[in-house]
């Protein structure tokens, strides 16, 4: 079995998906992880890969080829991705959903966004507010143009969440609760 957790920024993709994998005894992918290689092999930051994929859609096509063939090759695995309804449609496709103050509120208080918030400037909630709600734009709208696909739309997953006021361990719950 796959699962696939998809949302927007702040409800808790990755952290969800790394426990989901650990109590089904999964592998664990990340989107992420295939953005990472291709920035290694291109010898750039991810940061600067994210700016190139704005305006290359070659870039954002191989992050989502490889998405799709890691799709079609594995099986029992967890992977947190927003694009993953799209690309393995096969798979049991979760989404996240948080309301805004709650989402910004993860992200400005997650000490591995730290670093990064700190080299962006991000250094108080209304900034990382703004800037978590850009990037979802501007991915969204990227996404829409490149595929025609909102990877918000309800209709794509056999269960959406609101992760607003539960906990980890609550959510993995609900999530092995539907999939068995």
């Amino acid at each position: 079995m796959i699962v696939i957790i998809s949302g927007q920024p702040g409800t808790g993709k990755s952290t969800i998906a790394k426990l989901l994998a650990k109590k089904l005894k999964y592998d664990h992918k990340s989107s992420g992880d295939f953005q990472r290689e291709i920035a290694k092999e291109k010898k750039i930051t991810i940061k600067e890969l994210a700016k190139l994929e704005e305006k290359d859609s070659a870039l954002d096509k191989m992050v989502d080829d490889r998405q799709k063939e890691f799709g079609e090759k594995y099986d029992n695995f967890v992977m947190d991705t927003w694009l993953g309804a799209k690309f393995i449609p096969h798979a049991f496709k979760v989404f996240l959903s948080a309301d805004e103050d709650t989402r910004a509120k993860r992200i400005f208080n997650d000490k591995e966004n730290k670093q990064r918030r700190e080299s962006e400037n991000l250094d108080d909630f209304e900034k990382t507010k703004q800037n978590m709600n850009e990037r979802d734009e501007s991915n969204k709208q990227r996404w829409k143009k490149y595929y025609g696909f909102d990877y918000t739309e309800r209709k794509y997953y056999d269960l959406v969440i609101d992760t607003s006021f539960m906990d980890v361990n609550e959510i993995v719950e609900v999530i092995l609760k539907n999939i068995t």
